[in-house]
Parts: C-alpha cells; structure tokens; sequence
C-alpha cells in the first residue's frame, strides 16, 4: 500500500474469495464504519431488510465471482 496517494491501494492477488478477504482484513476499521453508517441510515428510513433478500439470490445467480469477493471481503473483516 502506497501513504502518497488519496485513495489507498493494496496490490493483492488470487482468487476473487483471496482478493476479498486480504481486502476485508486491511480495510476492517473503515468497512466497519461504513457498516454502521448503512445501519443508521435503515433505521432512519425504516428499510425493510427483506427487498435484500431478492437481490442477494439474483447477485449470486449472475455475478458469482463478484458474490465470492464480497463473502471474502466480510469474513477477512469479521463479519457476517
């Protein structure tokens, strides 16, 4: 990771799972905030956390791979 740009960047590698997780471990304290902020703003709005469940079943049907990173992203970070 190199400290002179504004944006952080990680050179990882491997399968998309590996690239997720390696992502979630580095980025943990700011997925984290990012986290409760989506939390507040559905208590806010009173968002239903079942629209999710459609777009979850239709995400792993298409973007399997993407689906992978994301799983590998909130497990290298601890979360569900």
């Amino acid at each position: 990771m190199t400290n002179r740009s504004f944006l952080p960047i990680l050179r990882v590698s491997g399968t998309n799972y590996e690239i997720g997780f390696e992502i979630g471990r580095k980025f943990k304290e700011r997925i984290g905030k990012s986290s409760q902020r989506i939390e507040l703003l559905r208590e806010v709005d009173g968002m239903n956390p079942r629209w999710f469940d459609g777009l979850h079943e239709a995400a792993k049907k298409f973007l399997p791979r993407y689906m992978d990173e994301i799983l590998g992203i909130a497990e290298g970070c601890d979360m569900d």
